[in-house]
C-alpha cells in the first residue's frame, strides 16, 4: 500500500459563547460548496482536521474547503471557505528491482 501524506486543516475557532463544534466540509472544485455538501463535524476544542479523513478522497486537484460553527441549539454560521490543491495519489512504483551476484 502506498503512502499518502496527508494535510492538516487548521484554524481559529469562533469567538460565539455558546460554540460547540465547527462542521468542515469539502468538494471538489467543479461542484457547489453548500450546507449539503459532504462535512464532518469537529467538536470543541479541536481546531484542525486531516484530510482526507473520513473524505473519500482518492485524486488530485483543486477542492474547496468550507468552514461553519455551531452553536449548542445546532445553528450554524456563514461559510467561510477557500480552495486548494490537493494530491492524494501516489506515483507508481518502481520496476526491475533485482539483487546480482557478483
Amino acid at each position: 500500500m502506498a503512502k499518502i501524506i496527508g494535510k492538516k486543516i487548521k484554524w481559529v475557532a469562533s469567538s460565539a459563547a455558546d460554540l460547540v463544534a465547527h462542521n468542515l466540509y469539502v468538494c471538489k472544485d467543479t461542484e457547489t460548496l453548500t450546507y449539503d455538501t459532504q462535512h464532518v463535524t469537529v467538536n470543541m476544542p479541536a481546531v484542525e482536521y486531516i484530510l482526507p479523513g473520513i473524505f473519500s478522497i482518492t485524486t488530485e486537484g483543486t477542492f474547496k474547503i468550507g468552514l461553519t460553527a455551531v452553536d449548542d441549539m445546532g445553528n450554524e454560521s456563514d461559510m467561510v471557505n477557500i480552495a486548494s490543491p490537493f494530491d492524494f495519489i501516489a506515483p507508481s512504483a518502481p520496476s526491475g528491482l533485482q539483487v546480482i551476484n557478483l
